[in-house]
């Protein structure tokens, strides 16, 4: 199978305005150095509405390899989430 495109997206399900951030990044799982492995990154706030973040990893992803659904890894860190 072949991976072109990700779009992920963030929405908001807080008040508008409100000041907390986040990173999330996009990784290859097959690779387990953490640089080598990053497909993109993003840092920012919901503070005014939804968040797109695009990525174009053009990855190979054999379907009878037993790990396929280990390759992608979205990792997430809030920063003032504290209700």
């Amino acid at each position: 199978m072949h991976i072109g495109l990700i779009q992920v997206a963030f929405k908001p399900l807080t008040l508008r305005g409100l000041p907390e951030s986040f990173i999330a990044a996009l990784r290859d799982g097959r690779n387990q150095n953490w640089k080598k492995s990053l497909i993109g990154t993003v840092q920012t706030s919901l503070a005014y509405g939804p968040v797109y973040f695009n990525a174009y990893p053009n990855l190979q992803i054999s379907l009878s390899d037993e790990n396929s659904l280990n390759t992608l890894i979205l990792s997430i860190k809030l920063h003032g989430y504290d209700y």
